[in-house]
């Protein structure tokens, strides 16, 4: 797929050409991906994965409804590894889920930019976190995470401006992302991929 893919940005394609994708599946569950994303936030691939699995283990089928969420014990939070914020956020998704009957479906049906507005109500919830779900949870094809700091460096590191202040960065990344529609996602991967090959010698992670 990238080997073509990005043929018409040669330097983009230079750097990234040697990378497979593989096809992403929808989550089943958005709900359950938001918790997902939640215990990942500001933490490692596996201490996410751990944090992620020991909160899972707590509920029937390892799939919690936003009611039990909510009426799990604080207790049971910091006992899966969860801090008192992440612990807080879990729950007012819960909370926002319940309130205002979300559903997959309604969320499948909201442009980009409606289900950014959507989520980010919720306190704990922004922009980037919302990104993820359509990225990895809804598998949608032209999303460009401008604000996540590896994609930040991945592209400063590709077309050489790592010296470039980053609201100066961020707008070349805007200009430079508008050459990749429709498949401004695939980019994202890649550069995550990218980024993981520079620093360890492989790629690793939900890319």
């Amino acid at each position: 797929m990238p080997n073509s893919l990005f043929k018409h940005d040669p330097v983009f394609h230079n750097a990234v050409h040697e990378f497979d994708l593989d096809e992403l599946s929808p989550h089943p569950n958005y709900f359950n991906y938001m918790l997902r994303a939640i215990a990942f936030q500001q933490v490692s691939g596996i201490a996410g994965a751990t944090i992620h699995g020991r909160f899972l283990k707590r509920f029937p089928e390892e799939k919690p409804t936003p009611q039990d969420v909510l009426d799990m014990p604080f207790e049971d939070f910091r006992e899966a590894g969860l801090s008192g914020q992440k612990s807080t956020y879990m729950q007012n998704i819960s909370r926002f889920w319940l309130e205002n009957q979300v559903t997959d479906e309604m969320l499948d049906d909201m442009l980009n930019v409606d289900l950014i507005n959507f989520l980010t109500q919720i306190k704990g919830v922004g922009k980037w976190t919302a990104e993820m779900l359509m990225i990895f949870g809804m598998c949608r094809k032209d999303v460009f995470p401008l604000e996540d700091l590896v994609v930040q460096q991945g592209f400063a590191e590709i077309f050489d401006m790592k010296g470039v202040r980053l609201k100066e960065l961020k707008r070349q990344m805007n200009i430079r992302a508008e050459q990749w529609e429709p498949n401004r996602s695939a980019a994202a991967r890649l550069i995550w991929m990218y980024m993981d090959f520079k620093e360890n010698g492989q790629t690793k992670g939900e890319v």
